[in-house]
């Protein structure tokens, strides 16, 4: 707001961090407080036009620019509608902004076209973009951008948020899920009420019976198809992570399945740091392919079987 006020706001900002983080409400609370004409000490006044028109989602100067879907894709498409708001007047005469979320999953094509917006941008404007994985995006786009970067707040802190903000009340499901969710608070939350944890269980179980030699590869990977992929594949590169941590220290700073811990401890000595190593570099690589062409069962079964050939190595 001091920045408005004195004239010196930037046209773009840069908010990036982990998951459930609160990024998207930081940066929908700022781009409010752009509008409201009653702005109080501890926010947005809630009563002005302004804040009417955000509270019916949607405001007339202020463009949304994602994915149809989540884990989709932002097309050039919805930038180049995004370029025409831009050249329209104002509703109010005043500012006009932007939201671009996730700013990652731009295709080169849209990135590219909203880089033109950035470097020849449109007077009094300001485009926020969040990202989770802001080293995805063109270091042109960065270098436009006034970047926050912007970290969990305390797991202790983040806990006791969770605990008066969700319907769980199992101290050790609520531990669980800040454990996974390495603490953020919003993602913790979402899984708690999505049921993710019975589903994470169900992945461990599977993820362990392979290294055992008792579950077959191409079944839990047809199992897992079901679903969709990315979700478990998550899970395996946590699971990969934590076993590596574990091989380097036998009390890790932090783990992500702590109510696996002794089955991981087991693991780390199902072959030697360089072999999980390659296999978390597999299990990343066919994560970032699932958005593409690739046939999804091969993909889920070339890795779930060099998961069982570590176990077999035993």
């Amino acid at each position: 707001m001091q920045a408005k006020a004195a004239g010196i706001l930037p046209h773009a900002l840069l908010m990036d961090g982990p998951a459930g983080i609160g990024k998207r409400h930081l940066a929908a609370v700022f781009l409010r407080s752009l509008y409201c004409e009653q702005p109080q000490a501890d926010g947005v006044c809630g009563r002005c036009r302004h804040c009417r028109w955000f509270d019916q989602g949607h405001h007339p100067d202020c463009f949304m620019l994602q994915p149809d879907a989540q884990g989709k894709i932002i097309p050039i498409d919805k930038v180049r509608e995004l370029t025409a708001f831009f050249s329209l007047k104002s509703h109010g005469g005043g500012i006009k902004t932007a939201l671009v979320q996730p700013a990652d999953a731009m295709l080169p094509a849209a990135a590219n076209s909203l880089l033109k917006t950035l470097e020849e941008p449109p007077g009094h404007c300001c485009l926020v973009l969040v990202s989770e994985y802001h080293g995805k995006l063109l270091p042109t786009i960065r270098s436009r951008c006034h970047r926050y970067a912007l970290s969990p707040i305390g797991f202790e802190q983040a806990k006791d948020w969770l605990k008066r903000h969700s319907h769980e009340h199992d101290s050790k499901r609520l531990y669980t899920a800040m454990s996974l969710a390495q603490g953020a608070p919003l993602r913790a939350q979402q899984w708690l009420e999505e049921g993710m944890l019975d589903q994470r269980r169900e992945v461990m179980d599977a993820i362990l019976g392979l290294l055992a030699g008792k579950a077959n590869p191409l079944k839990v990977a047809g199992g897992w198809l079901k679903g969709g992929l990315a979700q478990p594949l998550y899970w395996l590169s946590t699971f990969v992570l934590d076993v590596m941590r574990l091989q380097v220290s036998e009390n890790p700073p932090r783990l992500c399945h702590t109510d696996i811990r002794e089955a991981m401890q087991v693991c780390t000595g199902l072959g030697d740091p360089l072999q999980w190593h390659r296999l978390l570099a597999e299990v990343n690589r066919t994560r970032g392919l699932l958005n593409g062409s690739a046939n999804a069962q091969l993909l889920a079964e070339n890795v779930l079987l060099q998961l069982a050939e570590l176990g077999s190595r035993s």
